[in-house]
């Protein structure tokens, strides 16, 4: 008894040291922060030079690793066990007029160069770091502020826009979420990517494979002259896999992606391999399937993670607010078309930022506050039936956006800090839902109907350099399958593209399915992103036809030594 008494007091002991040594850490960096941040606020000033009104200091904390494996082995290993990256932002002139040029909303704004500081918890070096940083960006600003001032006497501003402030004021925030203390289990992963990579052994026809992951835990913390504190932990892990082949004299490729927030969340091993060995079979019969002979011009059945690129590429481009620059030219969103159409009337998006699950999902879009302290309400809702409502935005006011929505999210990386407008968790509902088989006979109908003898279905879409769709990004087919309007068969086909595609084909959807998947994803750099979609939608007049300008390459002087392999096994 007064054993089990000892231990239990002496775990009480360890853990509150854990926490205790867990605290000082932040209270060590938020000191040095606040320090330099008063005194340069105190005594920052040049001659003839506007003083700052705003300033902000960022440490991110973090580690991370990169492994990559071929063929059941891992070739490299990455590994950051520890980096301390600081970064200023100065802002001169006042809330309405600051020296920021550019209203870029969905890139953030104001942030000079990161740089590395003392992983070590050295007072007067990270103070020295901040100072010099602190310097250069005050520099920076109080000229970009003076240049600023010029060009608007000269230019004309609306009188919308000469009324926008450059920097919603906020309440200041003293919030510390707790650290994750994640473990990065380099083993683990190693084997993983190991096994992951081995499969490809039984594949002869893939001429190339690389299984890669990327693990990176942070936490962020931040004080600025408003008075605000706070800190938040930031994780991802993703695992890539490439694979490349040659048909018709044409390289051809695809990949494969797990993203997800800590290896925890990760699908089980027998889970993951299945899915390699369908990716890799998949690849092997579009190299060996036919390529698209013909132009069509009809309906179209997406479906699985097509639905959600598509959903991506021509609305998520746009639905950020965005206002126009002192120099060079606005970027085009959706936010014009407010309280407008923009999508089918069965259509409702919803961001969803603290939803952790769906239907015992791990969402990995969630979060609890963004990168410039704002906690986001519980939902936000950007289309309703159809109707564009809302946009999101961070701290630099426009027309349909006075106040951040909380949606400037950090980037997953130690070594980069920015803010990328991004919705978290996205929720795309619709109201007149039918089942996927309605779907594929609504389909078939209405190609025969149109004189067609066969119809398309597309099951994943790929980044595609060259090849233009929707509001700029570039996509094409990946998973095309050519089916029989008479009886339904379906053949894959490879090396087709899209010749067009309409941003507002979304307003004359055809269908959706009543059904919802889950696909978790990288936005932009390194933000996940989740989207809870329909997993069927069927869109009318899209144009397939085949690559074009597809370069072709000499084949290897020798051949692939696994299919050499391969074919003495079987002789044997």
């Amino acid at each position: 008894m007064t054993t089990n008494i000892f231990r239990l007091l002496f775990g009480l002991m360890f853990l509150c040291g854990t926490l205790s040594a867990q605290e000082k850490k932040g209270d060590f960096l938020f000191r040095a922060m606040q320090d330099e941040l008063n005194r340069n606020m105190k005594e920052l000033s040049l001659p003839g030079m506007e003083r700052p009104f705003f300033m902000e200091y960022m440490v991110t904390e973090g580690k991370s690793i990169r492994l990559n494996a071929t063929l059941g082995s891992i070739n490299s290993i990455g590994d950051s066990p520890l980096a301390r990256i600081i970064n200023v932002k100065v802002l001169v002139g006042d809330y309405h007029r600051t020296n920021v040029m550019n209203y870029k909303q969905q890139m953030g704004f104001g942030f000079l160069s990161p740089a590395a500081t003392s992983v070590d918890d050295n007072y007067g070096q990270i103070k020295r770091n901040l100072w010099q940083q602190t310097d250069v960006a005050y520099k920076k600003a109080a000229e970009a502020y003076s240049k600023k001032m010029a060009i608007l006497k000269q230019k004309k501003l609306s009188q919308e826009d000469s009324t926008l402030d450059d920097l919603s004021k906020v309440v200041p925030v003293d919030k510390v979420f707790p650290s994750n203390n994640i473990v990065i289990d380099k083993l683990r992963i190693s084997r993983l990517l190991e096994e992951m990579s081995a499969i490809f052994k039984n594949y002869p026809d893939i001429d190339d494979s690389h299984v890669s992951a990327w693990y990176t835990m942070n936490d962020v913390y931040v004080v600025n002259s408003e008075n605000s504190k706070y800190s938040f932990p930031n994780n991802l892990l993703t695992i890539d896999i490439v694979i490349n082949g040659r048909v018709d004299g044409k390289n051809m490729t695809d990949n494969m992606n797990i993203c997800v927030l800590q290896e925890k969340d990760l699908p089980s091993l027998t889970e993951i391999k299945a899915q390699v060995n369908e990716f890799a079979q998949r690849f092997v019969r579009i190299k060996n399937a036919p390529a698209i002979n013909e132009y069509y011009s009809g309906p179209v059945l997406f479906e699985g993670t097509a639905v959600a690129s598509l959903f991506e590429e021509l609305l998520m481009g746009g639905t950020y607010a965005s206002r126009e620059p002192v120099q060079g030219q606005s970027t085009a969103t959706l936010q014009e078309k407010m309280n407008n159409k923009v999508v089918s009337d069965e259509y409702t998006v919803k961001c969803m930022p603290f939803l952790k699950e769906y239907e015992g999902q791990k969402l990995a879009g969630h979060f609890e506050m963004d990168l410039e302290g704002i906690v986001p309400d519980k939902e936000l809702t950007l289309i309703e039936n159809g109707i564009l409502k809302n946009v999101i935005g961070n701290r630099m006011p426009s027309k349909y956006n006075k106040a951040s929505s909380g949606y400037s999210r950090s980037v997953c990386n130690t070594f980069q800090i920015s803010g990328i407008l991004c919705p978290g968790v996205l929720d795309i509902s619709t109201s007149r839902g039918v089942s996927k088989d309605s779907l594929k006979q609504l389909l078939l109908k209405t190609a025969r109907e149109n004189g067609y003898k066969y119809a398309y279905i597309i099951r994943k879409l790929d980044f595609a350099p060259g090849i233009r769709m929707g509001n700029g990004m570039n996509y094409a087919p990946t998973y095309c399958y050519k089916v029989n309007v008479t009886d339904g068969s379906e053949e894959l086909i490879r090396d087709a593209e899209f010749r067009d595609f309409s941003k507002g084909i979304l307003k004359l959807a055809m269908g959706t399915s009543n059904n919802k998947i889950v696909v978790n994803k990288i936005y932009y750099f390194s933000v996940p992103m989740t989207y809870i979609c329909p997993d069927a939608i069927l869109l009318p007049n899209i144009e397939i036809a085949m690559k074009q300008d597809a370069k072709k390459t000499p084949p290897p002087v020798v051949k692939n030594p696994l299919l050499v392999r391969m074919n003495n096994v079987n002789m044997e």
